[in-house]
């Protein structure tokens, strides 16, 4: 399960994903281009069959692990964006679009050290215990 402090990276690994996915539908269409291409008894018959189901699977394994990562990055958006403001604005600011404490301040108009006060009290707010009580490191 993925903690609030990973929500961020979360969503990186999602894009990764979507990236590894595509390059593997690109590369099934090249194996199965070339197939189309190669004279019948090639000799390669086995070697492609392979390589096609490595693709697959790795597909496949991909694709499960984007659905449930996506599935825990919607749960806790869910719950952050159930937040009163301003609480939820700086969660999202924070662990949704990653952004560092200094540009959340800045966007809320807040100081930095009444952005860390909203978070602990976010973060209670949530069930989720603080890092630190003097300064959120995450």
């Amino acid at each position: 399960m993925i903690k609030l402090d990973g929500l961020a990276r979360a969503q990186a690994q999602l894009d990764d994903l979507d990236e590894r996915i595509q390059r593997i539908r690109s590369d099934l269409e090249r194996v199965t281009t070339r197939l189309r291409e190669t004279p019948a008894g090639g000799g390669y018959g086995s070697a492609i069959d392979g390589k096609i189901a490595t693709l697959l699977d790795a597909e496949a394994e991909w694709i499960a692990r984007r659905a449930e990562l996506e599935g825990e990055v919607q749960r806790w958006y869910a719950k952050i964006t159930l937040l009163p403001e301003p609480y939820s604005s700086l969660m999202v600011k924070r662990y949704v679009l990653g952004l560092p404490w200094a540009e959340v301040a800045r966007r809320m108009g807040y100081c930095e050290d009444y952005c860390y006060e909203l978070h602990r009290a976010a973060r209670e707010k949530l069930g989720v215990p603080a890092n630190s009580p003097a300064h959120p490191s995450c």
